[in-house]
C-alpha cells in the first residue's frame, strides 16, 4: 500500500498530463499519480480496483483524480498515459552491429509489445461503434497520408468485400471537395494520423463532419486536434524503432486494429458478407492459374 506523499516525484513531473495539472492534485492524487509513474507497465493492465487496492485509494477518488485531468474515467487515463511513456516501456532499441537474428528478434519484440499494448488501452466499445458506423453507411472513405496511407489502402482493398462503395483519397484537395459532398451521402470517413495533429488533415475532416460524415480514427494520441473532431477514436500504441526513422510498430499495430474492425464489421453483415465473398472468389477465378 502507498504511502501518503505531498510532493509530486520526479517520475511523475516527467508524464505531461501529471505535470500540467499537478497545481489541482490533493495529497490523495499525489500519491495516485507517484504510484502510478513508478510503475507504468503494471498499470497499464490494471483495473480501477486493482489500483485502488494498490494505492490504498478509493475508487471514487481515483475515478476524481481521472476528470481532474480532463478524461473520461481510467481506460481515458491508460490511454494517455500509454501514449506519453510509450518510448520507456519495454523497449528494445536496434543497434548498427546486430546480426540479422538478433534483428528480427528486436523488431518482433517491439511489434509484439505494441500489439500486448494496444490490448490493454483499445477502447472495444469505440471498436464495437465504430463497427456498426461501417456496416451501416452506403460510402466509406480512407484519409491519411505517408505511413498512415499505406493502412487506408488496406482498409479500401478489404472494406469493398462488404458491398461498399470504398475510396481512398490521399489528395487534399481531394479531400476537401469529398469532405463538402459528404451530406449527399450516408458517409463514414476513417481517419489514420499517429499524431492526431496533421494540418492538412484538420480542415477537410472538419467539413465532412459538419457536413454530416461520421469520422472513425485510428491515431496513437487521444488528446490532440483530429481526436475531438472524431465521434470513434481508437488508439494503437507500441515501441517504436528511431533507427528506422518511420513509424514501423505503428503500423503493424494499426493494421491489427483494421482487422479488428473488419472482423467484426464481417459479423455484423455475416449473410451479405459470405454472398460477396462468393460472387468475389468466382469473378477472380479466371486471373488464377
Amino acid at each position: 500500500m502507498a504511502i501518503a506523499n505531498d510532493k509530486l516525484d520526479a517520475k511523475a513531473q516527467s508524464i505531461p498530463l501529471f505535470a500540467e495539472f499537478s497545481s489541482k492534485f490533493t495529497k490523495s492524487d499525489t500519491v495516485i499519480a507517484n504510484y502510478i509513474a513508478e510503475h507504468v507497465k503494471k498499470v497499464l493492465q490494471m483495473t480501477i480496483s486493482d489500483l485502488s487496492l494498490n494505492t490504498g485509494i478509493s475508487e471514487i477518488t481515483i475515478s476524481r483524480f481521472c476528470k481532474k485531468l480532463d478524461l473520461s474515467g481510467f481506460q481515458d487515463l491508460k490511454v494517455n498515459l500509454a501514449s506519453s511513456t510509450v518510448q520507456t516501456v519495454d523497449e528494445v532499441e536496434l543497434d548498427m552491429g546486430d546480426d540479422t537474428p538478433t534483428l528480427a528478434s528486436k523488431i518482433f519484440h517491439n511489434i509484439q509489445t505494441g500489439l500486448s499494448m494496444t490490448d490493454q488501452v483499445l477502447d472495444y466499445q469505440a471498436v464495437d461503434r465504430a463497427a456498426n458506423l461501417i456496416a451501416n453507411c452506403n460510402r466509406l472513405i480512407s484519409f491519411g497520408y505517408g505511413t498512415s496511407g499505406t493502412i487506408c489502402r488496406d482498409i479500401g482493398i478489404r472494406f469493398v468485400r462488404f458491398g461498399i462503395c470504398t475510396e481512398v483519397v490521399h489528395d487534399p484537395h481531394q479531400q476537401a471537395t469529398i469532405a463538402d459532398m459528404c451530406e449527399l451521402y450516408n458517409t463514414v470517413i476513417v481517419v489514420v494520423s499517429l499524431s492526431g495533429s496533421s494540418v492538412n488533415l484538420i480542415e477537410p475532416v472538419k467539413s465532412a463532419k459538419q457536413n454530416g460524415a461520421k469520422i472513425i480514427l485510428i491515431t496513437s494520441h487521444k488528446r490532440s486536434p483530429l481526436a475531438s473532431l472524431a465521434d470513434e477514436v481508437l488508439v494503437g500504441i507500441g515501441p517504436e524503432i528511431r533507427l528506422l526513422a518511420e513509424s514501423t510498430v505503428t503500423r503493424f499495430v494499426y493494421l491489427a486494429i483494421v482487422d479488428l474492425l473488419f472482423s467484426k464489421v464481417a459479423i455484423i453483415k455475416n449473410e451479405s458478407y459470405h454472398q460477396h465473398i462468393i460472387n468475389m472468389r468466382h469473378s477472380l477465378a479466371p486471373l488464377k492459374s
